[in-house]
C-alpha cells in the first residue's frame, strides 16, 4: 500500500477480514455467457463470479493477518501480484451476512477444497 494512505489504514487491524476491490487488469473481454471450468452449462456473466467481466472490477474477500504501516499482511488472496487496487473495505459481519439467501445455479452446500494455492470442487 502506497504511503500516502497509511493513515487511511487506522484500526483496520482489529478486523479479522477485508474486502479487496481491484481491477481484472490481465482478463480478456467478456461475452455475456460464459461456461465455468466446472461443467458445460453456460451462464449469464452477471450469474457468475469469473474474471472475464465487462467492467473489470472485482473483489475478494480475504483474512487480514496484520498490519504493519502500511504493509497489509493477507491470506486467503486469489488475485495475482501487481493486480491494481482500487478501494479496501472492512468485512463487518451485521452488514455482510445474509440469511435467507438463494444461490442460484449454485448448489447450495458446494463443498470446496485448497490445493496448493487453488481451489478445488469437491
Amino acid at each position: 500500500m502506497s504511503v500516502q494512505y497509511e493513515e487511511g489504514l487506522l484500526e483496520l487491524e482489529g478486523f479479522s477480514h477485508i474486502f479487496l476491490f481491484f481491477l481484472f487488469h490481465r482478463a480478456n473481454p467478456s461475452q455475456m455467457l460464459m461456461k465455468l471450468y466446472w461443467g458445460n452449462q453456460a451462464h449469464g456473466i452477471f450469474a457468475t463470479r469469473g474474471p472475464h467481466r465487462p467492467n473489470s472490477i472485482g473483489f475478494s474477500l480475504v483474512r487480514l493477518i496484520k498490519r504493519e504501516g502500511p504493509v497489509l499482511h493477507l491470506d486467503d488472496v486469489d488475485i495475482l501480484d501487481g493486480t491494481p487496487l482500487i478501494d479496501i473495505k472492512p468485512f463487518v459481519e451485521r452488514f455482510d451476512i445474509r440469511t435467507g439467501t438463494r444461490q442460484g445455479w449454485q448448489p447450495r452446500s458446494t463443498r470446496r477444497r485448497y490445493i496448493s494455492g487453488v481451489y478445488e470442487i469437491m
